[in-house]
Formats: C-alpha cells, structure tokens, sequence
C-alpha cells in the first residue's frame, strides 16, 4: 500500500511541471529530448489516473485493420465486409491478397450506418409518409438519395428531452 500512496504523491509532482505543456526534456544524463505535444498530453491523462489512485494502461490503436477485425466492429459477417468492400461503399486497400480497411474509414461507416437507423427508427415511431423505410432501401450506398429521403423526415420531427432526463420526440406532419 505504501508503494502506491508514494506512486500518487510522485505523479502528483510530475503532473505540476507537465501542466506547463513543456516540449522539450532534459534526461538524467544531460541530454535534452523534444517530445509531441499529443505525447504530452497522454502523459498528463497518465499521471493524473495514477495521482487519482486509478491503474492506467497504454493500449495501441492499429490504423488499418483486416476485414475480420472490420466485421467485429459492424457486428457483421466478414463477407459482408468483403460486400461493402468490393461494392465501393467501404474503401479498402490490398497488402498481397489480404484487404485493409483504415480505422477511420471504418468508424466513419459505422457512425453513419448509426445515424441512418436512427433518422428511421424515428421516422417510423413518427409515421411520417413516404414509406422512409423503403427509401432506404432504394438509397443503400448512395448518400444524395439517402439525404433526399431524410430531408423531410429530419424537417418534420425534433427531439427534445424534458427536465427529468426523458427524451422526447415531437412529430409533425
């Protein structure tokens, strides 16, 4: 225990100099090193979890991941992957035979499928007209179609959420 009170206590005072965002180190042996600001920060977050008595952990993100790792993140089949892959709507690069989807790419897919099942999620708990449902289907991948199908459905109903932490949603026709 008397460890990790005195592990606080030493990231508490690293944390005092770090909060000046200093760019450049100087090491034991007189050298002196630039470190990035984004490093800077990580240390910051770093200390102040341990300084708080939390465990911390440095996890890497890849930059690209393998279709099955694209799957897990849909919460989809890996030849589904392959289908949004080889149909364009997932871009993709090859590395031998194996596809490569950059993370970001892929959370940019994923945020906007979640956007699309919510604008109909409401649409449908609206009954807005025009079938928004079959609107979509027809839209699949084409995202001028889609936004024309929305349009009148994001117009038409707004959300509001009430004092007590309810969300509500108000539809008009």
């Amino acid at each position: 225990m008397t460890k990790r009170l005195e592990d606080r206590d030493l990231a508490s005072d690293a944390l005092v100099a770090l909060r000046r965002r200093p760019s450049r180190f100087t090491l034991p042996n007189g050298a002196t090193v630039q470190i990035p600001k984004t490093a800077v920060d990580g240390l910051i977050e770093m200390l102040e979890a341990i300084a708080e008595g939390d465990a911390t952990t440095v996890v890497r993100t890849p930059r690209e991941v393998s279709t099955q790792q694209a799957a897990t993140v849909l919460n989809v089949s890996r030849p589904t992957v392959v289908k949004l892959i080889d149909d364009g709507v997932l871009p993709s690069r090859k590395v031998g035979s194996h596809r490569r989807i950059t993370l970001a790419d892929l959370l940019a897919y994923r945020n906007n499928m979640v956007a699309r099942a919510r604008a109909l999620r409401l649409s449908t708990m609206c009954g807005l007209p025009g079938r928004p449902h079959a609107l979509a289907a027809q839209a699949g991948s084409n995202s001028r179609l889609w936004n024309a199908a929305t349009a009148s459905t994001a117009s038409a109903a707004t959300t509001a959420a009430s004092s007590s932490g309810w969300s509500v949603s108000i539809c008009s026709a």
